[in-house]
C-alpha cells in the first residue's frame, strides 16, 4: 500500500511548500486508506504537514481539490500508454504491458481488495458534484481512446484481423472496469489476474497466426 507521507516537523504558521504532485500522491493514500469519504482538506493537510487553508488557497475546496486530482489521474493515464508504446514496438506488447503493470507501479492501484473498494468510492463523488461526474466521464472515455489507439495500431501492423478496434475497446475497458469491482468483494487472488484474463479473452479471437505470442 502506498506510505503516507513522511511527516516533517515545521515553524508553526510557516507551512512548508509542497507541489501538485504531493497533493496528489498524498491523497490517493488517503483515498486507498480512507475512502473518498474520509478525503478532507484537514486530511491532506495533516498527511503534508501543512495547514488547511494552504490546501484552500491551492484548490479552493476539497471539492476543486478531487477535480484537480482527478485531471492528474487523467494525464498520469495519458504519460502511462505513452511510456508503454516507447518500450514496446508491438502494439499488443504496449497495451498489455500497460494493463497489467504490477500494483507497485499504479500508485493508485489497491494491493488487496478492501482497499479497491475504497479507490473505487471515488465514483460516488459524481452523485454529488456534476463536475466531477463530467471529469469522470471524459477520464473514462480517454482511457478507452488509448485502448482503442493501440488496437488499432496493432491492426495496422498485422497483430489482429477483422477487428474493429473501437469496439474491443469498449468491451476490453468494461471488462476490466467489471473486474475491478467484482474483485473488490472478492477478496482472493489478485486483480491483475482477473484483468489479464479479459485482455486474453478479448484478443484471442483476432490476433493474426503468424502474431501469437508465446
Amino acid at each position: 500500500m502506498v506510505q503516507a507521507a513522511e511527516k516533517r516537523s515545521r515553524e508553526v504558521g510557516r507551512p512548508r511548500s509542497f507541489s501538485d504532485e504531493d497533493a496528489f500522491l498524498a491523497t490517493t493514500n488517503l483515498l486507498i486508506e480512507h475512502g473518498a469519504a474520509g478525503i478532507t482538506l484537514a486530511d491532506l493537510a495533516r498527511a503534508l504537514n501543512c495547514t488547511a487553508p494552504a490546501l484552500n488557497v491551492r484548490f479552493g475546496s476539497r471539492s476543486g481539490l478531487l477535480r484537480s486530482y482527478y485531471k492528474w489521474a487523467t494525464r498520469l493515464d495519458h504519460e502511462r500508454f505513452a511510456r508503454a508504446r516507447e518500450k514496446h514496438a508491438s502494439p499488443l506488447k504496449a497495451l498489455r504491458n500497460r494493463l497489467l503493470q504490477p500494483a507497485n507501479d499504479e500508485l493508485e492501484k489497491a494491493l488487496d481488495a478492501s482497499a479497491q473498494a475504497k479507490l473505487l468510492s471515488i465514483f460516488a463523488e459524481a452523485q454529488r458534484d456534476p463536475d466531477f461526474a463530467d471529469l469522470a466521464a471524459k477520464h473514462n472515455a480517454a482511457f478507452e481512446a488509448e485502448i482503442a489507439t493501440s488496437l488499432s495500431a496493432a491492426v495496422d501492423a498485422g497483430e489482429l484481423k477483422s477487428a474493429d478496434p473501437k469496439q474491443l475497446a469498449r468491451l476490453m475497458f468494461a471488462g476490466i472496469v467489471g473486474a475491478g469491482y467484482l474483485w473488490s468483494i472478492q477478496r482472493s487472488g489478485a486483480v491483475i489476474d482477473d484483468i489479464g484474463a479479459i485482455y486474453e479473452a478479448v484478443i484471442a479471437p483476432y490476433e493474426s497466426s503468424g502474431k501469437k505470442r508465446k
